[in-house]
């Protein structure tokens, strides 16, 4: 059902749930005011009443003068002014809309309301401040429901806000981790094409003029030159677009270098263990230093996410590929949340699935928290 349907459909239901429940007060209360239940112009003012706050929220000022009329021709006919609730529902509606309209609505009921029983000649003191009550009742929950839609309205906006930033913040971070490694695979590969290069000048100059295996080795020489330029043209376009990418030169790590990645965590305080098969130095380039990075970031989170509880670090050669598990005994960091080298696990993610490989990160049963990984050596290759 469309959502004016079922407004529509609760506001008809509200109707016919105030109009019972009033013709079951003045049956239950008894006297004057049980007897006018049975006459059919009090019922007729009451069901119209009641009937027309079935459109109280599609036509909330139209409803307000439709009730209003109605209260004065019951008082001029000297009828009780039965419809007067359904002029205070009436009243709430318009009034949730703003000031200005709950100012509007106020002054009309109270002027129908002190003014009915001028024209059925049955004024008294006591009638008018009652009807003044109700009135600034009416108005006060008008405005009390105008303040809470405004707040429920606020607060699913700054989830909205919060949902797109979180979602903003994760594919920068996705995008700066893509450039980081489009590098770093860049200097891989660069280095053993231009030993490609080497190897096939040095081939070139070491065959006769005129031997046949020259042409295929002036080819192999030309396209890999060709390959190295274009591709340190690439990456050139990507530093560009990436200013916060550092860009200096320097050699990238390898997992030969991971003790000394150790020793400074802690010198920084942290409490590291290093368990490190001694069959690692064929490990493929882009896989060793993924693994690197992953160490990286996991012990920068460890000593920025807790108080330097102990950690462990453990890669070995396992027959699905490279394995490494990286645990501390406390502290839970986001996705995301950190900074720095690798963006927390939005940049280890990134990092593991362009290789082919899985990353598994949470909270251990006893307290702490495991990072696993599982590289695949032969894909890599």
């Amino acid at each position: 059902m469309p959502a004016a349907g079922r407004r529509w459909l609760a506001d008809a239901s509200l109707a016919a749930t105030l109009l019972t429940a009033q013709l079951a007060g003045m049956l239950v209360v008894g006297g004057p005011a049980a007897r006018w239940v049975g006459r059919p112009y009090a019922l007729a003012f009451m069901v119209v009443g009641y009937g027309v706050l079935a459109l109280r929220r599609r036509y909330p000022l139209a409803v307000l003068t439709a009730q209003a009329v109605l209260v004065l021709a019951e008082a001029w006919s000297g009828h009780p002014l039965l419809s007067a609730p359904a002029l205070l529902v009436a009243v709430v509606t318009v009034a949730a809309a703003g000031w200005r309209q709950a100012a509007a609505a106020g002054a009309v009921a109270a002027t129908v309301l002190a003014g009915g029983p001028v024209l059925g000649r049955t004024v008294s003191a006591d009638g008018l401040v009652t009807a003044l009550g109700f009135c600034l009742a009416a108005v006060s929950t008008g405005l009390y429901v105008n303040a809470a839609r405004g707040r429920r309205i606020a607060a699913q906006d700054r989830r909205v806000r919060a949902e797109r930033e979180r979602r903003l913040r994760s594919e920068a971070a996705v995008t700066h981790e893509r450039l980081r490694i489009a590098r770093e695979l860049h200097d891989i590969v660069a280095h053993h094409l231009s030993l490609v290069v080497l190897q096939a000048a040095a081939a070139r100059l070491a065959l006769p003029a005129n031997a046949p295996a020259l042409p295929p080795v002036n080819a192999v020489e030309s396209a890999s030159r060709r390959a190295l330029e274009e591709m340190r043209r690439m990456v050139g376009v990507l530093r560009l677009a990436d200013t916060g990418v550092d860009t200096d030169r320097a050699p990238q790590p390898t997992l030969g270098e991971l003790p000394e990645l150790v020793e400074q965590a802690r010198s920084a305080g942290l409490a590291v263990t290093l368990h490190m098969d001694a069959d690692l130095q064929d490990v493929p380039d882009g896989v060793a230093l993924c693994a690197y990075r992953i160490v990286q970031e996991a012990l920068t989170n460890v000593i920025r996410h807790t108080d330097g509880v102990p950690a462990t670090v453990t890669i070995g050669r396992r027959p699905s590929g490279l394995d490494l598990q990286i645990d501390n005994d406390g502290g839970f960091p986001q996705p995301g949340t950190t900074r720095g080298a690798g963006l927390g696990l939005v940049g280890m993610r990134e990092r593991v699935s362009l290789l082919g490989g899985q990353l598994s990160a949470g909270p251990l049963p006893g307290g702490g928290w495991r990072v696993h990984v599982e590289l695949p050596l032969r894909q890599a290759a």
